[in-house]
C-alpha cells in the first residue's frame, strides 16, 4: 500500500490539489487555533492551510513522496509544520496532546478504523475536537473518488459505533460536488462528523 501512494504522489502535480478540503476549511475556521494532528495527510493541503491559520501542525503519513510534496507546499506558503513519515496505525499517539484531530478521506478496514479512533481519542486533550469528511457507502454508485471496496466506506451507524467514546456534535450524510484535483472530482456522497472528547 505504501508503494501505491508513493507512486501516486511521485509526479509534481498535486493529485488532490493545493487547496484545503471544503469541510476542513469551514470547520477549522470555527475553532480557536491550538495543536492539531492530521493522520493520513498525504500531500499536505490541509496541513498547510492549518499552519497558515496559526495552528501548530503535526502531520503523519507513510508516503515519503507525500511528505516531500507537503514540505514543498509549506515552503511555498512560508509556514512550518511537523511531518512524520510513518504509518498512521504504527504512529505512537501521545496522550492528551492535541486540541484537534482531523481525518480527511482516510479510509481503512473496520478493525483498523476502530483501533485508530481509539488512539485518536487518547491523543486529544479533554474538550478536544475530532472532525472528518469521509465517503459514504453510497459513493460506489458515483465512482468520483474513494475506495471501490464497500467495507472501506462508511455508514452513519458504523461511525456512531466508532465514536461511542465521544460526544457527537455533528454527523451528517449528504451529497455534494467535490472538486479536489484529479482524484476527487464530481458528484459524491460524503459523511461529515465532528465529535468532542469530554
Amino acid at each position: 500500500m505504501k508503494e501505491f501512494w508513493d507512486q501516486r504522489f511521485a509526479e509534481s502535480k498535486y493529485k488532490y490539489g493545493k487547496k484545503p478540503n471544503n469541510f476542513f476549511y469551514r470547520y477549522l475556521r470555527s475553532l480557536s487555533p491550538g495543536k492539531i494532528l492530521l493522520p493520513g495527510e498525504g500531500e499536505g493541503r490541509n496541513a498547510v492551510f492549518a499552519a497558515r491559520n496559526r495552528w501548530e501542525v503535526t502531520a503523519v503519513d507513510f508516503s515519503i513522496k507525500g511528505k516531500e510534496k507537503a514540505e514543498r507546499l509549506a515552503t511555498e506558503n512560508q509556514v512550518e509544520l511537523t511531518y512524520i513519515h510513518r504509518d498512521i496505525l504504527d504512529y505512537e499517539y501521545p496522550e492528551h496532546e492535541f486540541d484537534a484531530v482531523s481525518l480527511i478521506f482516510v479510509h481503512l478496514p473496520p478493525d483498523q478504523t476502530a483501533s485508530l479512533y481509539k488512539k485518536i481519542y487518547q491523543s486529544l486533550r479533554p474538550g478536544g475536537i475530532f472532525f472528518s469528511q469521509l465517503y459514504s457507502k453510497d459513493q460506489l454508485r458515483y465512482g468520483t473518488g474513494g475506495p471501490k471496496n464497500e467495507a472501506m466506506l462508511y455508514s452513519i451507524a458504523e461511525l456512531e459505533n466508532y465514536l461511542q467514546d465521544f460526544h457527537i456534535k455533528k454527523l451528517k450524510k449528504h451529497e455534494r460536488l467535490i472538486n479536489e484535483g484529479d482524484m476527487h472530482f464530481g458528484h459524491s456522497s460524503v459523511i461529515d462528523f465532528a465529535a468532542k472528547k469530554t
